[in-house]
């Protein structure tokens, strides 16, 4: 299989250690504002949850939220989702079915959210609290706060930290030397930790006792990422996952965990003869994936895999379609699954404010 990698060298972590120390300055001299009481969180009148991570790049974390948003939509809750829009224009847009802008405009996990739990407010902006505030003007009852561990000016009634059980520490170097948003006493804040992309047989124990190191009282869940089907990007019906066992296919990715992505793929028995991946919310021109579905048919692909994100970027691509590439492009689609005792926690931080 020929597989295409853009990790970083040690000698460049070398390099980047300096910076990481000045990082290191910057978050804890923040943090204790916070802390101190010297910045203040604002409160908004309806409960905030907050899902979050302590790392940077893909821990599950989107999944996760639309799971949520969706138990709590299908219980009768008033929510709306709260998110930065990374990769977009940055200017305040209120998203409900992923129709009324571009990934280039929201940014892709806002789109991809929205065709997800549709009729859902999704508010995109950098300020929180100003999305915050605009979503109580629309009618929410609830918020949830997305990639919000970090964003303190915001209270949150809940804060949910997501860890990936194959790199949860991210090496435990801070950013950008390593992967760490924050130093692992952070972990102290969070109400509750989800642990995504753990063997179901495993128990978890050192990652448990790190966690229990900062957080003793925490809960703590398991959610597993289940393949669904392979959704064709030029339209057409679902292909389920048994078609493309032992075919020879082709795949790529621009995420924030591209390893995760070919796990998913080989767990399902996908024989890939190429994997590219790209940097996390990377905007993909036309010549890039036909250069990549060229590649992919060299190598005897029948068919080219990315991920539900990445089609969100590549349907707003000019100059390119699905149908052009010589191979059937495919998204893998996934949904998150944890137990029905966390929706319950996570309702009860709902209605926080709404009872009596």
């Amino acid at each position: 299989m020929l597989v295409r990698t853009a990790e970083g060298s040690p000698w460049a972590r070398l390099l980047l250690a300096p910076p990481s120390v000045l990082y290191r300055g910057a978050v804890g001299l923040r943090n204790s504002l916070f802390d101190s009481g010297a910045f203040h969180a604002e409160r908004l009148p309806v409960p905030v949850v907050s899902v979050g991570n302590i790392t940077a790049g893909g821990t599950g974390k989107t999944p996760l939220v639309a799971a949520i948003a969706k138990a709590l939509a299908a219980r009768g809750r008033k929510i709306a989702i709260l998110t930065r829009g990374y990769g977009g224009s940055g200017r305040f847009l209120v998203l409900r079915d992923g129709s009324n802008a571009g990934p280039e405009e929201a940014g892709d996990e806002p789109i991809l959210l929205a065709r997800q739990v549709a009729g859902v407010p999704i508010v995109v902006g950098a300020d929180r609290r100003r999305t915050g505030r605009i979503a109580v003007e629309l009618g929410a009852e609830a918020l949830l706060l997305d990639d919000g561990f970090q964003h303190r000016w915001l209270w949150r009634d809940l804060d949910i930290v997501v860890i990936d059980a194959c790199d949860p520490f991210g090496h435990y170097r801070l950013l950008p030397s390593g992967r760490l948003r924050e130093p692992l006493t952070a972990l102290g804040r969070a109400d509750v930790f989800v642990v995504t992309r753990s063997h179901p047989h495993d128990p978890l124990q050192t990652l448990r006792e790190v966690i229990r190191q900062y957080n003793p009282n925490a809960a703590l869940f398991r959610a597993f990422h289940r393949p669904v089907s392979f959704v064709p990007l030029a339209g057409g019906e679902e292909v389920p996952l048994e078609a493309l066992r032992g075919e020879a296919c082709g795949a790529f990715c621009g995420i924030g965990n591209p390893e995760a992505f070919r796990s998913d793929l080989q767990l399902l028995g996908v024989r890939m003869v190429l994997f590219e991946p790209f940097r996390d919310h990377h905007a993909y021109n036309a010549n890039e994936l036909v250069r990549v579905s060229r590649l992919a048919r060299e190598a005897g692909a029948g068919h080219l895999i990315t991920t539900e994100k990445d089609a969100v970027r590549i349907a707003a691509v000019k100059g390119f379609s699905p149908t052009a590439s010589g191979l059937p492009l495919l998204a893998l689609r996934a949904r998150c699954e944890i137990e029905q005792e966390f929706f319950a926690l996570v309702e009860r931080a709902a209605l926080r404010g709404r009872e009596g």
